[in-house]
């Protein structure tokens, strides 16, 4: 008779750790497809490698005349750039213009929709 209590008292316990175990595993998926920080986050103030998920363009950007002008660059799924958010205006800006240049590359989706930060 002890040996029935205890065998379904150890079958209970490792049933509900199983459930336990699922249940975390669950959660460890849903906070990996949260994790880009949105637009607005200061993590996006330095330069970062990312994923391109849907097409984007970057169109050229004149300094001086405070404007985008001729010019565009338009970059697949699949492909890796490094961006970064620009701080003048709403937007992103390709890196690995010089400093001091009059020219940028810019595109002005405000969002996180087109990158990722782990390939797919």
């Amino acid at each position: 008779m002890k040996y029935r209590i205890l065998i379904t008292t150890l079958a209970s316990v490792i049933f509900i750790g199983g459930i336990g175990t699922a249940s975390t595993a669950i959660t460890n998926t849903q906070t990996v497809q949260a994790a880009t920080p949105s637009f607005s986050s200061s993590y996006w103030t330095k330069n970062r490698r990312v994923y391109v998920t849907k097409k984007i363009t970057f169109k050229r950007y004149d300094a001086l005349k405070g404007r985008i002008v001729r010019g565009r660059r338009t970059f697949k799924a699949g492909k890796r750039i490094t961006v970064r958010n620009a701080g003048e205006f709403d937007g992103w800006v390709l890196a690995g213009t010089k400093s001091g240049s009059r020219y940028w590359w810019v595109s002005t989706s405000a969002n996180t929709k087109w990158l990722s930060l782990t390939k797919h």
